[in-house]
């Protein structure tokens, strides 16, 4: 296992220790729980370039709409350049 993913997990266990109450005896359990966390975090980021909205985008040269309000950004809503 790598230093930096040592390291998150370490940050995550803690915060999920705190988080139950600082238990004792429960530490190999928070370092499992943050190693799979860390683990489905790393394999289930989306790229962009899969969304068909954003790859779609992308191919003409435009921007996406706004991912909260689904609003074209304001470059977009001016259109082309004359």
């Amino acid at each position: 296992m790598g230093t930096e993913n040592e390291h998150l997990i370490r940050e995550r266990a803690y915060e999920l220790w705190e988080a139950d109450g600082r238990p004792d005896g429960k530490k190999d359990d928070h370092w499992a729980q943050a190693a799979r966390e860390l683990e489905e975090a790393s394999t289930s980021k989306p790229s962009l370039a899969s969304d068909p909205i954003v790859s779609s985008d992308l191919a003409v040269g435009t921007k996406a709409p706004h991912a909260r309000t689904g609003a074209p950004s304001k470059r977009a809503a001016k259109g082309p350049k004359p």
